[in-house]
């Protein structure tokens, strides 16, 4: 009989938004790969799989998750949930300006000019 492994992933502030999807990379015994993507939401279920040994790890940029990945025992029929905390460790410039408001971005790219003179 096979087995599934289901995933959660949630996010550190639950903010009430939807969850970006997820590149979720399951390894397994005699090269078993397998890379999914996540539903917007953070989850995914991996079905159809034989018992064994399997290596679970989330990717996704400017994020880190808890645990950075798992190492998952699966017996015959066996069903497993999986959930991962993930945090946002990065932002893109472009988030930093609207999530400080528009008001403040001619502070921000002063700033910025003027660290980027002072590095020269």
């Amino acid at each position: 009989q096979l087995s599934q492994i289901v995933v959660h992933i949630h996010d550190e502030k639950e903010s009430g938004e939807l969850f970006p999807s997820v590149l979720l990379s399951l390894s397994g015994e005699d090269g078993y790969r397998n890379n999914s993507i996540s539903s917007a939401g953070g989850t995914f279920s991996f079905v159809d799989l034989f018992p064994g040994s399997f290596y679970l790890r989330p990717l996704l940029k400017e994020y880190s998750f808890s645990p950075a990945a798992v190492a998952i025992e699966l017996e015959s029929g066996e069903s497993k949930v999986v959930k991962f905390l993930a945090t946002r460790v990065a932002y893109r410039f472009v988030d930093f300006i609207f999530a400080s408001g528009i008001s403040s971005f001619s502070q921000t790219l002063y700033f910025s000019c003027n660290l980027v003179s002072l590095m020269m």
